[in-house]
């Protein structure tokens, strides 16, 4: 791949070196109008950003314009950068100017010239700041850089700009070279100070919004006490450009050192201005915005369907939430985020839908799992995890193989396998924190009280939950009778009271188990608040019970996050995947039987249910039972 590179790169370099300046001027233009609609990724890109920065000024037209123009601009830089290199400075001297020269004249230090730092941007041809000390004279100019990955193509691209008698350090691999030759020559050191500079820089903001900024100019001058000024090319015709020096940026305060965050504010300030000046003359195509770490102060909203948007009152890290509806398109949904003018969009589904809406709604980083037909959608592809677990529907002819054949051995999936780490692993792709933490609801004691009052909880005794119906399907519900029996039995030895709830589906399956119980218990009735209750009063209700008898479903999560224990009974679904609470939280007893086909993930079991008649009524007796003790009377809400 190296040499594939090196040749083509050598021979369009020898042909660009051949032509006249404004020749090649026009040949680079020509090559970026057209590289604006074939590279739709880098397109995106600068229109995002200039939407950003001036959405609020210039209209989507304008915008446009602009981005086209950028591209036409940065394939003349660096077509002519090619061309320049090679050029000597008497050739050179009719197509640049250096204005505000007389601000960098040396300052002599004990008989030497005192360096100074020059924070530079991609403005224009910036490859001609290693040509400023023709310019300025009693200095060596320096600059570093980051070595190209295909070695025979580095040395090329590393000839071309050697050429200018520039000394050139490679930022990773000759830092102490460089420390040493400011500590002892008088340099013009250029350091790039307009890209993003990874989670170890500073976030300052650049026009109103918080970037990743490189202290490096601010620390350089401030160690070696070296005056810092800002440099920018600007193009002031075709092949023409002018080198401004900035006026001295101030690195001490009262005598005292001033914070490099103090001094790179300046710094974005005067590139801020530098971009005003002349919108179309900046690098576009990279972003400064991109999401580093995670940070306390950002604006967390979810997106989420309105029958589930009340779980998130309270959180602590929810600031708001965006609901939508099942009847709401596609493009309904990309317009309700648009208007919230979004940075960052998590797509936490692997649906191909979640991706489109972020990109409708013009949402500059959109981050979710790579995928086939949706990765075009998203600027961050996360690759899966090497222990994840796919949960895949089995096909019958797979599960009548298993069934048939000999017992499986038993593989547990990784400790690591649970859907959790899943999405902790897609938002550390924002730098975030991958460690769990416990799944957690908000439940005020106002809401408590209310639920109390309105169903007449309070003289009720010790309230066991029960939920014995499950959404997604027959395959996930455990048999009526066997909940009868159990619940019957965990009553008379633990002399407690059945609260069940469920959904509206879950009203027949609620009325059959209350009619059984209230007939074994006449004095202390179950309370059937099946379908009866809201979101919130569910989540307080579960928050009042000692433990939750439940399917796999999702008051199962909700009883787990607002810190109720849980018996959760599984069937077609696998508990080391979707398993209530942090994975191993010995609060939670979670039972499944020996079937060889389960998990399957179907709705509905297309043999003889196995899964769920194997498990019996007396082991999940003990597991409330168990369940029960380890949650001391104080800890009930009532």
């Amino acid at each position: 791949m190296d040499m594939l590179l090196y040749w083509p790169a050598r021979l369009v370099i020898a042909v660009l070196q051949s032509l006249p300046l404004r020749v090649v001027a026009r040949i680079g233009r020509a090559g970026g109008g057209l590289a604006y609609w074939l590279d739709a990724r880098h397109r995106r890109v600068a229109l995002n950003n200039l939407a950003r920065c001036f959405g609020a000024e210039k209209s989507p037209a304008q915008i446009r314009a602009l981005a086209k123009e950028n591209f036409r601009r940065i394939g003349e830089n660096f077509s002519c950068a090619v061309k320049t290199a090679g050029m000597s400075p008497e050739e050179l001297k009719p197509y640049v100017r250096c204005v505000g020269v007389e601000k960098m004249l040396p300052h002599q230090t004990r008989g030497r010239p005192q360096s100074r730092i020059v924070a530079i941007g991609h403005f224009g041809n910036f490859e001609l700041f290693a040509r400023l000390c023709q310019f300025v004279p009693g200095f060596k100019c320096a600059t570093t850089y980051r070595a190209l990955r295909q070695p025979s193509l580095n040395r090329l691209i590393q000839s071309l700009r050697e050429r200018s008698g520039c000394l050139f350090f490679e930022r990773r691999t000759e830092a102490a070279a460089l420390k040493g030759a400011i500590s002892d020559t008088g340099l013009l050191l250029g350091l790039l100070a307009d890209q993003h500079a990874g989670d170890n820089g500073l976030r300052l903001p650049f026009f109103g919004q918080d970037c990743s900024t490189s202290a490096a100019p601010a620390l350089f001058a401030l160690r070696y006490d070296c005056p810092l000024h800002t440099g920018i090319c600007y193009r002031v015709g075709l092949a023409r450009w002018n080198i401004e020096a900035g006026d001295e940026i101030p690195t001490r305060e009262n005598g005292r050192p001033r914070s490099t965050e103090a001094i790179m504010r300046d710094v974005n300030h005067a590139f801020e201005a530098a971009v005003r000046r002349d919108p179309a003359n900046w690098f576009w195509v990279h972003n400064r915005w991109k999401p580093g770490k995670w940070r306390p102060d950002a604006v967390l909203t979810m997106l989420t369907r309105d029958k589930l948007a009340d779980l998130w009152l309270h959180h602590p890290a929810v600031d708001a939430v965006l609901a939508c509806s099942r009847r709401d398109t596609l493009w309904s949904v990309a317009k309700k985020m648009r208007a919230g003018n979004f940075q960052i969009g998590l797509a936490l589904p692997n649906s191909h839908r979640s991706a489109l809406e972020l990109w409708l709604a013009r949402i500059s980083h959109r981050i979710g799992y790579s995928r086939p037909w949706r990765n075009c959608f998203l600027t961050t592809r996360v690759l899966p995890r090497p222990d994840a677990v796919t949960m895949r529907k089995r096909p019958l002819a797979e599960i009548q193989e298993l069934i048939a054949g000999p017992a499986p051995v038993a593989r547990p999936p990784s400790s690591r396998a649970h859907h959790i780490h899943q999405y902790l692993h897609l938002v550390a792709a924002l730098g975030a924190n991958p460690e769990p933490l416990p799944p957690f609801l908000e439940v005020t004691e106002a809401e408590v009280a209310a639920a109390n009052q309105k169903f007449s909880l309070t003289s009720g005794g010790t309230w066991f939950g029960l939920n014995p119906g499950a959404e997604y399907g027959p395959a996930k519900r455990w048999l009526p009778d066997r909940f009868i029996a159990a619940a019957t039995e965990t009553q008379k030895r633990a002399n407690c009271r059945w609260l069940i709830v469920g959904g509206p589906a879950d009203v027949s399956i609620a009325a059959g188990i209350t009619d059984s119980l209230q007939q074994t218990f006449p004095s202390a009735p179950p309370l059937n608040l099946a379908g009866r209750t809201t979101l919130r009063e569910l989540c307080a209700l579960l928050k009042c019970c000692r433990l939750l008898l439940s399917n796999d479903t999702g008051p199962m999560h909700v009883a787990a996050a607002v810190g109720t224990p849980v018996v959760a009974i599984f069937g077609s679904t696998s508990p080391e995947l979707t398993g209530p609470g942090l994975p191993g939280d010995s609060r939670h007893h979670l039972l499944k039987s020996n079937a060889p086909c389960s998990p399957c993930f179907l709705r509905a079991c297309p043999i003889d249910f196995r899964c769920m008649k194997g498990i019996e009524i007396e082991p999940v007796i003990a597991a409330v039972l168990s369940a029960c003790a380890s949650r001391p009377h104080s800890q009930d809400a009532l």
